[in-house]
């Protein structure tokens, strides 16, 4: 149960962060097919704080974040 209760906590304070919301919509919208319209809201976030670059970096190894690996350079490439 406590085990539980911290990671409710640990998701809520995700949340709180300024881009988590905004990642975590743009990872669903490239995996569901909208990976055209995920592409300028990665380049934001990454723009905003770089870190999220590397957590999209843990994501396809994963099976997390599945684009193709041609779309997925092009995630990464984003300035």
């Amino acid at each position: 149960m406590a085990e539980t209760l911290a990671g409710s906590v640990a998701g809520q304070n995700f949340y709180r962060q300024p881009f988590a919301r905004t990642f975590s919509i743009v990872a669903v919208d490239s995996v569901i097919g909208k990976f055209d319209q995920a592409v300028p809201l990665f380049r934001e976030v990454f723009a905003k704080d770089q870190n999220w670059r590397t957590v999209t970096l843990r994501l396809r190894p994963n099976g997390l974040l599945k684009v193709t690996p041609a779309q997925f350079d092009k995630i990464m490439n984003l300035k």
